[in-house]
């Protein structure tokens, strides 16, 4: 073993010739194969469950998506303020979002559409509201959309515990005709 390990040959082949049964793999192997997106919308998943459940959250905070260069320079042009180009989604802002009340009236999301937030922050277009906020929209359908997902970014929110931070605000559904009070960010 030792001739074989100064011949050069790599430590996971050494194990996997000493522990034939036990086989390992390469770090390096194990984490290209995991896909970022599903990790993200299960730390979102799990996290909506520990609300609904009402038990003690195990995150405060999940990093959802992150500005791109050219909306980050458009919200500087403007004179917004960016804290973090990456997008916070807080346990609160959750909570707020999957709130049944909310859902009756319009606002909030629903549990599917809450799980592909990490999709819409990515394709979704980004939209300028005249208090300063970023919206990102969305709609699923190719066809003619008559509601569209419609997520408020604050990108200079305050939390006591994380300090300056770009944060999902809120979120809910939003109707074609009221898209013409918000500017396009190109």
């Amino acid at each position: 073993m030792r001739k074989r390990r100064k011949n050069g040959t790599p430590t996971v082949e050494l194990w996997n010739m000493a522990r034939s049964k036990y086989p390992v793999r390469p770090v390096k192997e194990i984490l290209d194969r995991i896909d970022p997106k599903k990790c993200v919308k299960m730390e979102i998943k799990k996290l909506l469950e520990e609300i609904k459940n009402r038990s003690k959250h195990t995150k405060s905070k999940i990093v959802v998506g992150e500005l791109s260069d050219d909306v980050a320079a458009f919200l500087k042009e403007k004179g917004v303020p960016v804290h973090t180009k990456e997008i916070f989604l807080t346990h609160k802002g959750l909570s707020h979002l999957a709130r049944e009340s909310k859902r009756k009236r319009g606002a909030g999301l629903s549990d599917e559409d809450i799980l592909l937030i990490p999709e819409i922050l990515k394709s979704g277009s980004a939209y300028f509201d005249k208090a300063g906020r970023m919206n990102i929209v969305y709609c699923q359908s190719t066809e003619k959309c008559d509601k569209y997902v419609k997520i408020v970014v604050d990108t200079k929110a305050y939390d006591k515990k994380l300090g300056d931070i770009t944060l999902i605000k809120t979120a809910g559904y939003i109707a074609e005709a009221n898209l013409k009070s918000l500017t396009l960010i190109e």
